[in-house]
This record gives C-alpha cells, sequence and structure tokens, in this order.
C-alpha cells in the first residue's frame, strides 16, 4: 500500500495502446456511436496491470449492439454509468466462455485489465468461471467509493484513466514471486503458437506438470491446458481474419489439433459458429 502523499505526484498523460486487440468475435452489426480505447500504464503498475480500456456508446436511435470477446485469463475490474445514471463497478472474474455485453442508449466504461496472476491468489483462483461480482465484494467499500468519486469528477476519457491509475496506486498489493512466474508462463504460452501442450509449458518453466497445474489453479482458476487452447483459438480468429488464409486443415495442424473435425468442434463450442461460417461472416464484415 502506497501513502496518500504518492497519490499527489502527477502522472504522465495516458499513452495509447494501438495494437488490434485479440480474442475480439465478429460484430453483430454496424459499430456506430461507439468508441473503445485501450492505455498503457505506467511505472510499477505495469507489473501487473496490462493496460485501461474505455468504451463510450451512444446508441440512441440506433438500437442495442452486443459487443462479444473470447477473453484472456485475466481479471477486469470495471465501472461504468448510463446516461444521467450513478457509476457501478463488477470485478470480471476469468471466463471459461465468451464474454458478451449489450450496450443501448449512452453511457461509458471503464476497465482495468491485469495480466494473468495480477489481481491476486486469494481472490481470483476461487472465483474463475462464475459470472460477475459487485467490485464491493473483493475490496473494502470505502476504496470502491473512492473510485467511483474519482471518475465521478473525470470530465472525459483521459480523465478517467488518470483518476483510475493514482486509485490503482493507492491500494494494488504487489505480485508475489509466484504470480510473476505464472504471469511469465500465460505469457510463454501466447507468444508461442507452436507451443500446444501442457507438458511443454511445464518443461519450459523447470517444474513438473502437477506443480504447473496447482499453481494455474492458485492463481487463475483454470489449467495450462486450458490456457493453451484459449490461446490457439484467439491465433486462429486472427488466420481466419485474413485474406490469404491457410487451409482449415493446416491451420487446425498448426494450433495442435487432432484434426479438422476436432478443431471444428472446440471453434463452434466457444464462438458459436464453425470456422467455415467464421470466415464468411468476416468476408461480410
Amino acid at each position: 500500500m502506497v501513502s496518500p502523499d504518492t497519490l499527489l505526484e502527477p502522472l504522465p498523460l495516458p499513452s495509447p495502446r494501438r495494437d488490434p486487440p485479440r480474442g475480439v468475435l465478429s460484430p453483430t452489426g454496424p459499430r456506430e456511436g461507439i468508441a473503445h480505447r485501450r492505455f498503457w500504464v505506467s511505472g510499477p503498475l505495469s507489473e501487473q496491470v496490462e493496460h485501461l480500456w474505455s468504451v463510450e456508446w451512444s446508441r440512441t436511435g440506433l438500437g442495442p449492439y452486443r459487443a462479444r470477446t473470447l477473453p484472456h485469463p485475466s481479471v477486469h475490474l470495471v465501472a461504468s454509468a448510463t446516461a444521467g445514471g450513478a457509476i457501478t463497478s463488477e470485478v470480471v472474474w476469468v471466463q471459461r466462455g465468451p464474454f458478451e455485453r449489450t450496450l443501448s442508449g449512452t453511457g461509458w466504461a471503464l476497465g482495468v485489465k491485469f495480466v494473468a496472476a495480477g489481481f491476486g491468489r486469494r481472490r481470483a483462483g476461487p472465483a474463475a468461471g462464475r459470472g460477475p461480482s459487485p467490485l464491493a465484494v473483493v475490496l473494502p467499500e470505502a476504496a470502491v467509493a473512492s473510485w467511483h468519486a474519482a471518475l465521478a469528477g473525470a470530465p472525459d476519457v483521459e480523465a478517467r484513466v488518470l483518476a483510475t491509475e493514482a486509485w490503482l496506486r493507492a491500494f494494488a498489493p504487489p505480485m508475489t514471486r509466484e504470480a510473476r512466474a505464472v504471469r511469465d508462463m500465460v505469457a510463454l504460452a501466447r507468444d508461442t503458437p507452436a507451443l500446444t501442450r501442457a507438458e511443454d509449458l511445464a518443461a519450459r518453466a523447470g517444474v513438473s506438470l502437477r506443480t504447473l497445474e496447482r499453481r494455474f489453479a492458485a492463481h487463475l482458476g483454470v489449467s495450462p491446458k486450458w490456457v493453451i487452447a484459449r490461446y490457439r483459438l484467439h491465433e486462429a480468429l486472427a488466420q481466419l481474419a485474413r485474406v490469404d488464409r491457410a487451409s482449415l486443415s493446416a491451420l487446425a495442424a498448426s494450433l495442435g489439433f487432432a484434426d479438422q473435425a476436432h478443431f471444428t468442434r472446440s471453434f463452434k463450442a466457444l464462438v458459436g459458429l464453425s470456422p467455415t461460417a467464421y470466415q464468411r461472416a468476416q468476408t461480410r464484415a
């Protein structure tokens, strides 16, 4: 915990994150009236927070919009408000299935995306796979109220981002050595498409598969096998969105699936469409 004096130190202006997001599923309609932005965090927070994100929407006269993503193995803290409404906040645990949110009317949301294992072992592990919970379930009510008050006084997105960064610096505990090791193994699985077996990830970590499974269960609530499968599907989404796509059989083989049929079943179970249907939807989008 940092001292209150730390909150008086000026923060640098928010730095936008410009690389394309991963895991975004096909849109359900035109995105008019929706602005999505992401921002890097500064200083020590970057060890445990991947980025902050903002969505502002004005769908009046356009109808609701259903946003869908295939989430990373990360915990998010989310504050949101609709026009004229009070600010509410929640913690979104590691999601096993797609995450969906319908945007209607006018409003905004500001989120904190933690790195894998960045939110704390006792908080994140047992709740993985559950629906969102009120933020006051895991943080003191005074801390939640202070975030809401800071956001209420912020006139725009950049001010909300700076207020959230200052708030995070006041309460976020440092990561443990084991949590950092889990974070690094998740990053390796994310960044190494050729890594398709949990046994190989354990070997890269220098521990037994059982030890790696225990650490993932404690810090993430999911297994190394699950994490690898999730990132291989992220890779599949990216590949299927390309114009010069490889054949589905070749893609399935490169991602470690036994055959194209296994890949198709896994893909459809989470995305809701077969890879071929998803390709067609991308072409129309």
